[in-house]
Parts: structure tokens; sequence; C-alpha cells
């Protein structure tokens, strides 16, 4: 999980970087949400030479659903701890970076899942 901390804190500084400051009220896109699909929309943008955004963040840190807790003396993982769409037809963008970096994964065994679906009355 560091080296992808790591890796987000260095996109967000160089998307920062990039984008205008928050004083100034004339940007050209403003970006909602600095997780994951706020941080790549602006690496998306500045990779196009699109460099007049804003990121607005309702928290004190960027990330989004990646977090974590101390827990008994222990970090606990509370959010973005699985990666969908890794063997259709589009590779999740997660997924690739994840493999970029060389994070350790293992394949989720969902064969004893049980869910339940709720229909309205």
């Amino acid at each position: 999980m560091a080296k992808f901390t790591v890796l987000c804190v260095l996109l967000v500084l160089g998307v920062a970087a990039s984008s205008v400051s928050s004083q100034d009220s004339n940007v050209d896109v403003i970006i909602i949400g600095a997780g994951m699909s706020g941080i790549a929309a602006g690496k998306t943008l500045t990779e196009n030479g699109i460099t007049n955004f804003i990121i607005l963040e309702a928290t004190d840190r960027v990330g989004g659903r990646i977090r974590n807790t101390d827990f008994a003396g222990l970090k606990v993982e509370m959010g973005a701890n699985w990666v969908e769409g890794v063997n259709g037809k589009e590779i999740n963008p997660a997924w690739t970076l994840a493999q970029q970096v060389q994070l350790r994964t293992i394949q989720t065994d969902t064969s004893n899942l049980s869910s339940n679906v709720y229909t309205a009355l």
C-alpha cells in the first residue's frame, strides 16, 4: 500500500503544480473530488495540454475511498480493497496502475460468495 500511496501523492503534487491556485476564479475545468477518478482526470487534462483547472476536495486529504486507520496497533485498510474489471474487455485503469508499481495482489475466491437482492414492495 505504501507504494500506491506514494504514487498517489506524487500524482497529486504533479497535477497541483500544473493547476491554477484556488484563489483564481477563472478556470476552464473544475474537478470535484481528489479520489482516484479526480486525480486521473487532472492527469489526463495535463497530458492533453489543459492546465487551467482546479481539483476541489471536501476532506483534508486526497485518495477518496483509499484510506486506512489504526486498529489494535495495526494499519487496517478501510476502502478500495478490490479492483473490479481485471478480466473484461476493457481493463480497469486501477489494475494497470497496480501492476505498473508492482503491488502485491491476490485473486479473491468468490465461489462461496452469497448476496441478497432486495426488491421494492
